[in-house]
């Protein structure tokens, strides 16, 4: 069945260089020969910048392994089978190109502008004569236009084509030519090489599109809502645009995706054709928000079509560990951060709506639950691991961990060393009458004190809590405090031996001192902190300064434990939240962060800011480093410096787990990168509810909505 095309030309105007490319006779011979040829369809210069780009693409996503310039790196597991590039945010790569076919052949062929385009990939054969087929007799549902650019023809002056159209058509297409052809046609590429490639100049390269007229099934929320998802996790595409099909990621351990750093950025055509904007709308600039609040990153004017160069400057990658016990394989809010044993051997995930504990066996990687099964939600929110030294009983000679109450009236104990108590609860009676009245989310961190008392934050509990690990006894101190989600976090200060509560909603930081159990408050040097909710999100322990990490506040909380004093680091030009945010309100921006080994610098991990925010612990100064991370919302949370220096964060909607090498490196300069957590993972909201520090070395991420833990193995010296 033929495809209709339309004789009149759509009333576009357009800049001299975006001219259609078409006769009459060449509308006629596309339809009736089923393909047709065009030359000089693309500039040099953007068949140029489209190969430089095509092997930066390359030299990155193979994570190091591929050099341009050494013929003896192009091979190997890296390369993908016949050349053809379709995973690692390939099919994103050539926007420019996509514009142009658009506007020069895919409009007037199609008599319209109102297209929606392929994210095919593209190929590039370097290694052997190949002969490979475009269109594989796959299953067609519907007649397509089709196309093959050429974005260099190599080391000859172009690559031979043979077209079964019903009759065998030999052809020869050069740099920046396009074949265009029916989905019907089949269509071989012969690449036939004179002599052994050894310059990555004379690798031939050439991208796929194929572009359809937006009918009313394009236009449904369902599909527009696919198209997003596939951007958002740089999916690469077929050309069956009917039914938004997408390629499988390739399993190769040794590759990562592209557009680490962010979704793509596109233009406003761009994202018309990959149906990211509608065609219809009466208002551009509330549709292009609407868009950027789903998660499409626009290009501003002259701004680079890509992220910064990211470089691979540390060796570490992760590993996913699984088991088949429902506890972790199904639901959401699983586990609400972990504990890691005392004696080394074990991982535990607090059960947040999962009935029981996960075990993750550290030097195997085995999976487990233990313990019984418990019912409710939010139940625990993380935990304080005591060692055996501060317990002084012989029932725990591995120590023990002990998760905190949030919607649950108890504090749950697990022992390493196992028996019949290796998993139980207590302290039910003093909770109940210390909370009486209260709706959940009791307490939100707490920590081990020197005198081997846990102290425990209040959130929307009245009064603090203290509980003896050894015999299980527990008790409320200092006064009743009156107001909800007052405090996050509880951070043992090596100055002064006191706890420390960060401001959320309070006005106030939270001080336990616990040699005498005294609770105090204490205001900012200028008096109460500002009133508002979700201020700061807990912090860090840098020297005798507590580092208070800014969610909705518009400035970083530092607690000088050594004067006794409270105030903030501002400044509006770089604390602030992302461009998605709109209108801009300034929330989420940080949420937690890390410390760097020599312990100067905190490093805060960007939620719904866009960069890593540096602070000097010493001279307080704040600086921005690393590109821009355009992922949009709840991005990372809390996260570890590692065994090799880096920092590394948990991700919750990245498509990756957040990787800062400091400015100890060579160049003096801060690198921040992302390590895949796995094609599986890619989809996958609010993953990790934090993360534990092994001490393998070896950082957890505990499962909260993801049905695995990944296991970040960082480089060891």
């Amino acid at each position: 069945m033929p495809i209709s095309i339309q004789n009149q030309k759509p009333k576009v105007e357009r800049e001299p260089s975006l001219q259609p490319r078409f006769s009459m006779k060449d509308l006629k011979d596309a339809e009736t020969k089923g393909y047709l040829i065009l030359r000089n369809v693309l500039s040099a210069e953007l068949c140029s910048s489209s190969f430089d780009r095509v092997w930066s693409f390359y030299e990155d996503v193979s994570n190091g392994a591929v050099k341009r310039n050494l013929s003896s790196t192009w091979g190997g597991a890296t390369y993908p089978k016949e050349g053809l590039f379709e995973a690692f945010g390939a099919g994103w790569l050539l926007g420019d190109i996509r514009e142009v076919l658009a506007a020069k052949i895919y409009e007037p062929l199609l008599s319209t502008r109102d297209l929606h385009c392929s994210k095919e990939g593209f190929r590039m054969v370097a290694t052997q004569k190949t002969q490979t087929c475009c269109n594989q007799n796959e299953k067609i549902d519907q007649l397509l236009f089709r196309s093959i650019t050429v974005v260099s023809s190599g080391m000859g002056t172009s690559i031979d084509f043979t077209i079964d159209n019903g009759e065998i058509q030999e052809i020869r297409l050069s740099s920046g030519d396009v074949l265009l052809f029916r989905s019907d046609v089949m269509v071989d590429e012969l690449y036939v090489f004179p002599r052994e490639v050894s310059s990555f100049k004379d690798v031939p390269i050439v991208a796929y599109n194929t572009m359809v007229p937006v009918t009313n099934k394009h236009k449904e929320k369902s599909i527009l809502n696919q198209k997003v998802e596939s951007y958002k996790t740089r999916r690469t595409g077929t050309f069956h645009l009917h039914d938004e099909s997408q390629v499988l990621q390739l399993s190769n351990a040794l590759c990562r995706s592209y557009f680490r750093a962010s979704p793509p950025l596109v233009t406003r055509r761009q994202a018309e054709l990959y149906g990211l904007l509608p065609y219809d709308a009466d208002n551009w600039e509330r549709e292009m928000n609407q868009a950027a609040i789903r998660g499409v990153c626009f290009r501003d004017g002259e701004d680079i079509l890509l992220p910064a160069e990211i470089e691979k400057v540390c060796n570490a990658h992760s590993v996913q560990l699984t088991c088949n016990d429902p506890n972790v394989t199904t639901g959401n809010d699983k586990y609400l951060g972990g504990m890691s044993s005392p004696c080394g051997r074990y991982i535990y995930g607090v059960p947040g709506t999962a009935r029981r504990v996960v075990r993750i066996f550290t030097k195997t990687g085995e999976m487990d639950c233990i313990g019984p099964s418990y019912k409710g939600k939010f139940k625990w929110l993380r935990g304080v691991e005591v060692p055996a030294g501060a317990m002084k009983n012989d029932d725990y000679p591995n120590g023990c961990c002990i998760a905190l109450p949030c919607n649950s009236l108890s504090f749950l104990k697990v022992n390493p060393a196992g028996g019949k108590s290796e998993v139980y609860t207590f302290g039910e009676k003093l909770l109940e009458e210390v909370c009486d009245g209260v709706n959940g989310w009791y307490y939100h961190g707490g920590n081990l004190a020197p005198n081997g008392w846990i102290y425990c934050i209040p959130a929307n509990a009245p009064r603090v809590v203290k509980l003896n690990p050894s015999t299980d006894e527990a008790y409320a101190i200092g006064p009743v405090l009156s107001g909800g989600q007052k405090w996050y976090g509880g951070l043992l200060s090596p100055t002064d031996g006191c706890i420390y509560g960060i401001a959320h909603n309070a006005t106030t930081v939270l001080k336990i001192n616990p040699e005498t159990d005294e609770v105090s408050l204490i205001e900012g040097t200028d008096g109460p902190l500002p009133e508002g909710k979700w201020k700061w999100h807990g912090g860090l322990v840098a020297g005798h300064k507590i580092i208070g990490f800014p969610n909705n506040s518009d400035g970083v909380l530092v607690v000088d434990c050594k004067k006794s004093t409270v105030y903030t680091i501002r400044d509006p030009s770089l604390v602030k939240s992302g461009r998605h945010r709109i209108p801009q309100d300034g929330r989420y921006k940080w949420l937690g962060g890390a410390l760097s080994m020599d312990k100067r610098y905190a490093y805060l991990f960007p939620c719904d800011a866009e960069q890593v925010l540096r602070v000097d612990c010493l001279t307080d100064e704040l600086k921005l480093i690393g590109p821009s991370l355009l992922d949009g919302i709840n991005k990372f949370q809390n996260g570890f410096c590692g065994r090799d220096g880096c920092l590394y964060g948990i991700p919750q909607r990245a498509i990756g787990v957040l990787r800062i090498v400091p400015g100890g490196a060579s160049d003096g300069e801060d690198h921040v990168d992302l390590i895949p957590c796995g094609e599986n993972m890619l989809s996958v909201k609010d993953k990790f509810e934090g993360g534990v520090l092994g001490q393998d070395g070896c950082i957890y991420c505990i499962p909260l909505k993801a049905t695995a833990c990944v296991k970040i193995i960082p480089e060891q010296f």
